[in-house]
């Protein structure tokens, strides 16, 4: 859940194999200001060492696909909505998850963004993103929404290329480990393979800029 504090604060989680994984997340892209690094301290871990997946965005592409380029040009200008209540709010009772939402509006980022240190491209969506909000064109509709899955296939497929395994890093986490990542171009996942052991961490991140 996201803490918002005018002093650095270390987040402490105690992870049972119940607790919900966000499959491949990127810490608060809900908020208009992601956060920019990210930083995770194994305290304890107990009979079987986790696994946390560390997918590099920027590793998300083939130059020698053909369809490559024309895939580019689509998405280089479309536009997407993260919500934190569709993902941790989804399981709440209504009135809970109204309430999240209106604590944590939803955020519009660009699909491909840019980091703004080095200016390279970054595909920009995960398990935070509902949908396109400027897909549905002149150019690609005939009226209204035209009842086409155009939209959320193209999403779904954007996300799925996290799901693989060459773009990716897995880290097996030991007592005091301690993981830094560039939240800016980097999901992570939690691999569920520690039950019934439990886990302990601290976490922390650095506010970033509005994407762009």
């Amino acid at each position: 859940m996201p803490h918002r504090s005018p002093r650095p604060v270390l987040l402490t989680l105690a992870l049972a194999f119940s607790c919900t994984a966000i499959a491949g997340a990127q810490t608060l892209t809900a908020d208009q200001k992601a956060m920019a690094v990210y930083k995770l301290t194994m305290l304890n871990v107990k009979k079987v060492a986790a696994v946390v997946q560390i997918v590099s965005e920027e590793s998300l592409k083939d130059p020698k696909a053909q369809e490559l380029t024309r895939l580019k040009t689509q998405i280089a200008t479309l536009r997407a909505r993260h919500s934190i209540e569709a993902t941790f709010g989804a399981a709440m009772p209504i009135e809970k998850r109204l309430a999240l939402k209106a604590q944590y509006p939803d955020a519009e980022h660009p699909v491909v963004r840019t980091h703004p240190e080095t200016g390279q491209k970054i595909l920009f969506v995960n398990s935070f993103t509902t949908h396109f909000t400027n897909f549905h064109t002149p150019e690609n509709v005939r009226v209204g929404q035209d009842y086409a899955p155009g939209a959320s296939l193209l999403l779904q497929y954007l996300m799925s290329q996290a799901m693989v395994p060459e773009y990716q890093v897995r880290w097996r986490l030991r007592k005091n480990s301690i993981a830094i990542w560039d939240n800016r171009c980097t999901q992570h996942y939690a691999v569920q393979d520690f039950w019934p052991a439990v886990r302990k961490l601290e976490r922390a991140g650095i506010i970033g800029d509005r994407p762009y």
